[in-house]
């Protein structure tokens, strides 16, 4: 979960547990996380290294003062393992960090977010929908006037994927919905890719994240199609084409032209298949038109 809070690099932050519910502690232990650092994937096999390899940290927490610190810094995390501990409850006071925006749709307005929480020190922001968490720069949010507009662009973009996928969290197993957001996080340099899928999806800064157009795009559609296609959705050996389904329809959704009409990709495929190419043999887009 997040805090809102930021670790200046280098700098001790304090963090005091103590117990919330008898589900809390196994064998004298919180069963409790913190990580310092969003962007958890190690980069150390690229040949080329534009950031450290590893920037964020992570360890588990004791009852009582814990001292924890991360020498690049980051925004601080709270997590535990809700399979096994989904009662679990932990009183949690950390001491030592910096505040930084965090707009949570439902519980901030638009009011609170001009008059002060955009302003918050912290050199990371994150918006929280019902549905995405979104972690970007601060830099790109401080002259954002709307950020409600975003946030509900985000919960409209993921209800996509989930009608698509035939998820509801009306419905059953295996059919329900997820009950707790995904992430998608701006990172200087990506362990894969110009993005990726995962948890949390991984785009480059390049990616104005902070406007409408960064978000209704091709490759976000893409990442998060990845994360959410059935495996009914696979056929034979790529899992590229099924994801662009989600990209066909988000396109579609918000009224945007597709790249298999505007790059002709069916005249494409059917000069593929009369020069006797088989399925294996077809790109990605090619495979999606097929």
């Amino acid at each position: 979960m997040s805090t809102g809070l930021y670790a200046a690099p280098g700098d001790d932050i304090t963090i005091t547990v103590s117990e919330g519910s008898p589900y809390t502690s196994v064998d004298g232990k919180p069963k409790v996380w913190v990580r310092i650092g969003v962007y958890g994937w190690n980069i150390a096999d690229r040949d080329i290294w534009n950031r450290p390899p590893q920037v964020a940290r992570s360890r588990e927490l004791e009852m009582g003062k814990n001292v924890v610190n991360n020498p690049f810094g980051g925004l601080i995390y709270i997590y535990g393992i809700p399979k096994d501990y989904r009662n679990a409850k932990v009183n949690l006071e950390i001491s030592g960090a910096v505040e930084a925006p965090y707009f949570v749709l439902g519980k901030d307005t638009n009011a609170d977010w001009v008059a002060s929480i955009r302003n918050k020190p912290g050199p990371w922001a994150e918006i929280q929908a019902q549905h995405m968490i979104q972690t970007l720069p601060s830099e790109q949010i401080r002259h954002m006037d709307d950020v409600e507009s975003i946030a509900l662009l985000w919960d409209r973009l993921m209800q996509n994927a989930y009608d698509l996928s035939g998820l509801s969290v009306e419905e059953g197993y295996p059919h329900t919905a997820p009950n707790l957001p995904s992430r998608i996080v701006s990172e200087i340099q990506l362990y894969g890719g110009a993005a990726h899928a995962g948890y949390p999806v991984g785009v480059g800064m390049h990616h104005k994240m902070n406007v409408a157009d960064g978000i209704t795009y091709g490759s976000i559609y893409h990442e998060i199609g990845h994360n959410f296609h059935p495996t009914d959705f696979y056929c034979y050996d790529g899992s590229h084409p099924q994801a662009d389904l989600f990209t066909l329809y988000q396109q579609d959704y918000f009224g945007q032209d597709s790249r298999v009409k505007k790059n002709d990709r069916y005249s494409q495929v059917q000069a593929s298949l009369n020069a006797g190419k088989s399925w294996q043999e077809l790109s990605d887009p090619e495979q999606l038109v097929f």
